[in-house]
């Protein structure tokens, strides 16, 4: 995948090679020029020049205005990180021996509490099911062995993460196996996970506390 800097390199060669096309073939039909200009062959041509180098000039223009704001946008990223505002992460793999569970993953990168609420998969006519969880957290080791349920895409209880506010340990981190089932007696089991994904629904504490949902394609693992 291309950073910032390489997208920007190939656009601006392509802009002047472009650019550089056009010239030659300029000078090389400057015989024919009274076939494209009325008059003042030599003004026409010096207008043909100046209106290719205001192209380029203003292609080039967009490319950088589109890489300084790339570079804006990610050092806002670095800021939030640096601060403790940065949003939790999440990843979603299919289990490697066992193919109709995905493997959640949410690590909370914010310096504020987060209360994990409620997770669900993309399958429509399925209900998600919640094999079990777990909670890495160095302030509430027992918590790892709470059980939980799964209703109607809430979990109960709800899981709570510490913020990280020591950033010499690790932070939080919850674990989620799933599974899609499909109602009635057969109880048949979702296996193919391509092009599906998984939401989770979070709450961040504070004085400006604010729920939202993340969601995360699910990779598969064979």
């Amino acid at each position: 995948m291309w950073d910032g800097r390489e997208f920007a390199q190939a656009v601006l060669a392509f802009a002047g090679g472009i650019f550089f096309c056009l010239f030659v073939i300029v000078l090389l039909s400057a015989d024919r020029l009274p076939s494209w200009c009325t008059e003042e062959e030599a003004r026409c041509l010096r207008d043909w020049l100046s209106a290719l180098s205001g192209w380029a000039a203003t292609i080039a223009a967009g490319v950088t205005g589109g890489l300084i704001w790339r570079q804006f946008v990610e050092q806002r990223k670095q800021t939030s990180f640096l601060l403790g505002d940065a949003l939790p992460t999440i990843d979603a793999i299919q289990h490697m021996r066992s193919p109709a569970e995905v493997v959640v993953r949410l690590v909370n990168w914010n310096r504020r509490p987060v209360i994990v609420k409620g997770v669900s998969l993309d399958c429509e006519g399925f209900e998600t099911g919640l094999k079990k969880s777990n909670l890495y957290d160095r302030e509430r080791p027992k918590e790892k062995f709470v059980k939980r349920q799964l209703h109607d895409g809430a979990l109960i209880p709800s899981i709570a993460m510490h913020g990280w506010k020591d950033r010499s340990e690790g932070p939080a981190e919850v674990r989620l196996d799933l599974i899609a089932r499909q109602p009635g007696p057969q109880s048949v089991e979702v296996t193919d996970w391509q092009g599906r994904q998984v939401s989770v629904r979070i709450a961040i504490a504070g004085d400006d506390e604010f729920e939202t949902t993340l969601t995360c394609p699910i990779a598969r693992s064979r």
